[in-house]
């Protein structure tokens, strides 16, 4: 699901209490497909925190939805050479927790 403005039509992510187009503090969610493309990615080759240190090297992906906004994600079963600016993609959701769950991406086949 996406914010979408009712009073000027503009999807919005990250979500807010008012929209940075209009300015309205009217907010809806609408269900979207959840289908965009890369738009630019970047490989990690060095640890920045420990956390991702069993990760190296792992990509960080900007994905523009078909929505026209833009998120910070990563990309699944995706080899690293496969990535391309354009690639389509889809959402997949990683639950990490009972009350967490990651949006991550990956090569959609349709």
């Amino acid at each position: 699901m996406l914010q979408k403005c009712p009073e000027c039509g503009q999807y919005r992510y990250p979500p807010g209490e008012t929209c940075p187009y209009c300015l309205s503090s009217n907010l809806e969610w609408e269900i979207v497909n959840g289908w965009g493309n890369v738009f630019s990615w970047v490989v990690f080759h060095q640890v920045y925190h420990r956390t991702f240190a069993d990760d190296i090297p792992y990509t960080v992906v900007l994905i523009e939805l078909d929505q026209g906004v833009r998120m910070i994600s990563s990309l699944i079963d995706c080899r690293m050479e496969d990535i391309r600016i354009g690639l389509p993609v889809e959402v997949v959701f990683d639950d990490i927790t009972n009350e967490i769950s990651l949006p991550r991406f990956r090569p959609r086949t349709v």
